[in-house]
């Protein structure tokens, strides 16, 4: 599963039970907010056994919602009355 929050940005895990935790494979990197071309390579590489450019989870991003707001708005669409 591909997993994104706000503290940590996007981890590659897999759930082998639905009540247990899910194992991490692997983190992309320090950036929260990557291009989404990044997060398709890195699903790719990691898919593929090449983990390239990933890094373990650092310490948890600092950025306040207002700032991830603002990195995040290029990715939104207009939708029916919004």
């Amino acid at each position: 599963m591909l997993v994104w929050n706000e503290r940590r940005g996007w981890s590659l895990a897999v759930e082998t039970d639905p009540t247990a935790a899910p194992i991490v494979l692997a983190h992309h990197g320090d950036d929260v907010v990557p291009a989404p071309a990044a997060v398709a390579r890195f699903v790719a590489d990691t898919a593929a056994g090449r983990p390239m450019g990933q890094t373990p989870a650092g310490p948890a991003t600092t950025a306040t919602r207002r700032s991830l707001a603002e990195r995040l708005k290029p990715y939104l669409r207009d939708t029916p009355g919004g």
